[in-house]
Formats: structure tokens, C-alpha cells, sequence
């Protein structure tokens, strides 16, 4: 089974015959929020980047599911977020091959992820503050954040992001009353260094290399055998992308993110596409994010798997002294922004709460989180809320 998500795709392209199963497809996507087009055969990768647009979306927001071999190359060099194959069991290995993310017999056998809420229609957390503390009543909450478009504002240079005025004295003051953890994308020491707060816990690369506020390290082992790969792979596309202006290369050790938010548009496609091939050559997982795409080891590790394992260190330690009041069950909450955040989110859905820090870079999408927040400084002032009703 492969699942669309509304979260991560605006809008799906067919080029497959009609049929009962592609109506009862679209009509499961339509009721998802996702919009829908039939387009005839023999659409090149600039025809599909056209249909996507017609949609009021771009194909790195958008899925293409076609049946042919060279349709499916078409649209991984259109740069599509998702592109799935359609056929028989003896044709799935071809149409892979091909540069498809996943292949199925039918399209009965594609799901569409459903239940979440369009960060419209989500709640503020400091308007609903009241709510969110009666959520929070009776919980030892530990407070999880990411760094990048939620601790700091998005920056065209990764490297200048700083965090938000006053951020540092808040965490420091939220972490003598309850865990506090970072879980960023970028390498863990970069990220000590930019928050610079001590007695918090840091996870860098999505949690496979992590330290906690007594200074004890892990890392992920499986991860670190695919660093010469991740090391190869990000030579590679610094070659393949050179003469691509604005384009990035961000190599860390445990992924490479490779940055198109100054790319002409008419060059993401390219970027997207190199960038995919890449990473299925060296066997790599490929994610999007906020103008970003990132090879990481193929694990299934994220920053939700991260968040549940730090919060069961959390729970069998005591940890900082709070209230009496908030001296029972470890109740995670995380802050973030982008759609690896979704992760976080996911794993907090039931028994925490999410929160996401609204933009509008991919237009109205929905989300797993519970509550939003507007920007960095909403972050910082939600966070003195939560330190004072600990006091």
C-alpha cells in the first residue's frame, strides 16, 4: 500500500484510463481536500509542471500515478513529491526502475490519509491557553521543539538563523521546571551551539545523534554505518548541480539537505528530480521540507520515533523538580513548522499536544497538530506562559 497525504500533496495527476477504481479514488482524494486531473498520455515532464500549476500547485506538492515506464521518468524529472506506478506484480520492478516511489497492481491498493485539520481551522495556542493548561492539568509536561521556523525565523542563509530575542532566557528558565528538548533537523552541534542553553536535551538529524542534559551522547548505529554514503551522495550532487544558481548543498552527517528557496522555478523541477535519483542510487530515504529536499539513511527513524524515546528517558528518570501539580504522567508537548514535524505530531496526537507554527509556503495544508501558533515570537511568549504556570 503507498498513502497520499494531504499534508505533504496539494494535488494528484492521473494518466491511466478511466475506470470505476479512478473514480472512487478521486472522490476519496476530493473529500480529502485534494484536488485532481486527467491528463492524457504522453505528458513530458514540462506538461506535467503545467498540469500541476493548473491546479494552483507545484510538482513538489503534487503526486503523478501513470502506468508507463517512460511517464514515470517524465514525471521524476518534473520534481513530483510522490510518483506511483500502476501495474501487474512482473511489472513493478520496470516501472521502479523508472524512478517511481512505489508500485501497485491497482489503484484500489492507494490510500489517502484522512483526520487532520487545515491550519485555518486549528486553534491558537495562547488564545486557547486556557484549554491548552487544562490539557496539560494533573501531566508532567516536557516541552519539545524544533529549531529552525519555530525557535528562529526562516532565513534564505541556513547559516544566519538565530534565535527569536529572549529565547535563550526562556528556555533556560522553562528547563528548571520541566524537560525541555530540541529535535533538529541539523547536526548536533551546530545545534548546541546556536541555542547554547544548557540542562536541555539535544537531538540533531531528526534524532539519530542525540545528548542529554547531563551530557550523556547516543547515537544511532544503524545510521552512522550510512554516513560514507550520505558523504558520497552529497559530492555527487555538488556536482550536479553547480551550475544551478541558488542552489545548496548542506551536507551533515547523518543527512544532506539539499536547499532550492533562491532557485529560478523553472529550475526546481531539476533540482528535485537530482536530488530523488540520488538518493534511490545510494539507497538513501528522500523527505521534503520548507524549499528543502534531504537524503537521511534509509531507517525508520524520525523525529516522532525520537520524541517517543526521549520521553520514556524522561519518564523513568526524575528529571527537574515541578509542582505538585504537575507530578504525574509525562504529557509531551512539541512546537514545529515544517512537514518532518508531522512526525512529532503524529506521535503526540493521542496522549500530548502538537503544535504547529503557521506559514504559507505550502498554502492552507492540514496538519496533525492540535494547536498553532503565528511565528518564532508567539513560540517564545507561549513558552513564558508555560514556565509561569509551573512556578
Amino acid at each position: 500500500m503507498v498513502t497520499i497525504d494531504p499534508r505533504l500533496h496539494d494535488a494528484v495527476i492521473f494518466q491511466v484510463p478511466q475506470s470505476d477504481s479512478l473514480t472512487d479514488l478521486t472522490r476519496r482524494l476530493h473529500a480529502a481536500g485534494v484536488l485532481t486531473r486527467v491528463e492524457s498520455a504522453g505528458q513530458d515532464a514540462a506538461g506535467l509542471r503545467e498540469a500541476a500549476r493548473g491546479l494552483g500547485t507545484a510538482a513538489e506538492r503534487a503526486v503523478v500515478v501513470d502506468a508507463s515506464p517512460e511517464a514515470i521518468t517524465a514525471a521524476r524529472d518534473g520534481g513530483f513529491s510522490l510518483v506511483i506506478g500502476v501495474g501487474p506484480p512482473e511489472r513493478a520492478g520496470d516501472l521502479l526502475e523508472h524512478g517511481a516511489d512505489a508500485a501497485v497492481e491497482h489503484l484500489a491498493d492507494i490510500e489517502v490519509r484522512t483526520g487532520d485539520r487545515r491550519m485555518s481551522e486549528i486553534p491558537n495556542a495562547l488564545e486557547s491557553y486556557r484549554t491548552v493548561a487544562e490539557i496539560i492539568d494533573d501531566h508532567r509536561p516536557a516541552v519539545c521543539l524544533d529549531y529552525d521556523g519555530t525557535l528562529a525565523a526562516i532565513v534564505p542563509d541556513p547559516d544566519a538563523a538565530r534565535l527569536v530575542d529572549g529565547a535563550a532566557l526562556t528556555l533556560a528558565r522553562l528547563a528548571e521546571r520541566c524537560p525541555v528538548a530540541i529535535l533538529s533537523g541539523r547536526d548536533l552541534a551546530d545545534i548546541r551551539d546556536r541555542v547554547g542553553v544548557p540542562g536541555l536535551w539535544y537531538a540533531g538529524s531528526h534524532g539519530f545523534e542525540t545528548v542529554a542534559p547531563d551530557g550523556t551522547y547516543r547515537q544511532n548505529d544503524e545510521a552512522a554505518a550510512a554516513v560514507p554514503v550520505l558523504e558520497r551522495a552529497a559530492a555527487e550532487l555538488r556536482e550536479k548541480l553547480a551550475d544551478i544558481k541558488g542552489s545548496r548543498v548542506e551536507h551533515k552527517r547523518f543527512a544532506v539537505a539539499v536547499h532550492y528557496r533562491d532557485v529560478t522555478a523553472s529550475d526546481i523541477g531539476g533540482v528535485v528530480a537530482s536530488t530523488y535519483r540520488v538518493g534511490r542510487h545510494e539507497h538513501l530515504r528522500v523527505t521534503n521540507g520548507r524549499k528543502v529536499v534531504e537524503l537521511r539513511p534509509d531507517i525508520d527513524w524520525n523525529k516522532g520515533t525520537t520524541l517517543a524515546w526521549i520521553r520514556g528517558q524522561i519518564a523513568g528518570a526524575a528529571g527537574p523538580a515541578t509542582s505538585a501539580k504537575h507530578s504525574g504522567k509525562v504529557m509531551p508537548i512539541f512546537i514545529g513548522d515544517d512537514l518532518t514535524d508531522e512526525d512529532a505530531f503524529d506521535a503526540v496526537k493521542t496522549d500530548g499536544i502538537g503544535i504547529l507554527v503557521r506559514h504559507s509556503e505550502h498554502g492552507d495544508r492540514p496538519s496533525a497538530a492540535r494547536f498553532t501558533l503565528e511565528d518564532p515570537g508567539q513560540v517564545r511568549r507561549f513558552l513564558d506562559r508555560v514556565a509561569d504556570d509551573l512556578r
